[in-house]
């Protein structure tokens, strides 16, 4: 699957969890920046995830400050970079499309590195967010709407 934007590109892995049990937010501040999805499962374990299209050590360097407030953290790339060991040394996971999803859009995506869990866990920060994605429901952006597809 090739993706024109991130937005698009969050929006497939945005599906592909809801339809593996998971709830799911977009764009949700988390200390000074904005995760852009967030999952939680029906254990309570709370996923925040940095979906690039390109730049892994960008969305590597996002991704560890979500380590704050998040249970994991994850990285959603277009394919695996060739630094994954660096993700892996974070504690960092990482979620690619699988074969399928390059035909079918929402289809499917494989968790190539598994995350650790966050060693770093401020609890206020974490209290916190629970309390922000609590307030709303599913799914909904906080900053952007779908017409930026």
């Amino acid at each position: 699957m090739t993706w024109s934007t991130e937005w698009a590109m969050e929006a497939d892995l945005c599906a592909w969890l809801d339809r593996a049990g998971a709830a799911t937010w977009r764009q949700v501040p988390i200390l000074n920046r904005c995760a852009d999805l967030v999952a939680r499962w029906p254990d309570g374990a709370l996923w925040a995830i940095e979906v690039k299209l390109r730049g892994p050590r960008a969305a590597a360097a996002q991704a560890a400050r979500y380590l704050l407030a998040a249970d994991c953290a994850l990285v959603a790339l277009p394919e695996e970079p060739r630094n994954a060991a660096a993700l892996t040394a974070q504690g960092l996971g990482l979620l690619v499309p699988d074969e399928e999803a390059t035909s079918r859009p929402g289809s499917a995506w494989r968790l190539a590195i598994v995350p650790r869990p966050s060693e770093r866990l401020f609890r206020p920060a974490a209290g916190w967010l629970q309390e922000r994605i609590g307030a709303r429901p599913p799914g909904l952006p906080t900053r952007r709407d779908a017409s930026h597809d």
